[in-house]
């Protein structure tokens, strides 16, 4: 299986098999099986990845070699790494834990905003206080990942959702917005790191975290 995602862009590249129908870019399901078929590793991550790529070499046609690569250590050195989770893992550990790991899913957000513009800011205090402090996290993580061609911005709507769900029903289900941007997160982690690891796997401390809610489920279906 070859992973390269360098020599997966050339063959897309040479051979057309972006295709473009009414402004938006797609790798039809035919072509798909043509790049499985060659050896690929294709996923819906790495068509993302070659869709974005794509978009951005024909907005830029005549950008070369060395301000690609220029821009790209512009890019990195000057955005966030923020906290890698699936999205799966997310809702899972939300729901086991009743909502409380959102808590952790702000603060190590905010701990990579501090360590990233070395501001004197808590994320512990920002985290705990999340309703307050959610509509500045979410328009940076926007911000930072348009820098790599992500093109929605609804930080402001995602923050809308997130302060009602929380005023309505506090943990319980204000997560739910935060799933729309982890995806964000994951888009812009992936652009600045070629290794980027979506953390999909479940620790010893976050399935010990769970066992409430498992105990909850079984005492309910008894």
């Amino acid at each position: 299986m070859n992973d390269n995602f360098e020599d997966l862009f050339k063959e897309v590249k040479i051979n057309k098999h972006i295709k473009t129908l009414d402004g938006e870019m797609y790798l039809p399901s035919k072509n798909e099986i043509k790049l499985r078929e060659k050896g690929f590793n294709i996923n819906d991550d790495i068509i993302e990845k070659l869709i974005e790529r794509c978009r951005y070499e024909t907005q830029n046609p005549n950008i070369s070699e060395d301000e690609k690569r220029e821009l790209s250590i512009y890019l990195k050195k000057n955005s966030v790494k923020y906290f890698s989770v699936s999205k799966r893992k997310l809702l899972i550990m939300s729901i086991t834990t009743f909502g409380i790991y959102q808590l952790y899913w702000f603060y190590q957000n905010w701990e990579a905003v501090r360590e990233q513009d070395k501001e004197n800011i808590s994320p512990l205090w920002r985290s705990l206080f999340s309703v307050f402090y959610c509509d500045s996290l979410f328009k940076g993580i926007f911000i930072s990942a348009q820098k790599f061609g992500y093109k929605k911005n609804s930080y402001l709507l995602m923050a809308i959702i997130y302060i009602t769900l929380f005023l309505s029903t506090g943990l319980l289900i204000s997560f739910l917005p935060l799933l729309k941007i982890q995806e964000v997160i994951n888009f812009n982690n992936s652009k600045m790191d070629k290794d980027y690891i979506k953390n999909d796997k479940f620790s010893t401390w976050e399935l010990i975290a769970s066992i409430p809610a498992v105990i909850l489920l079984i005492l309910i279906l008894i």
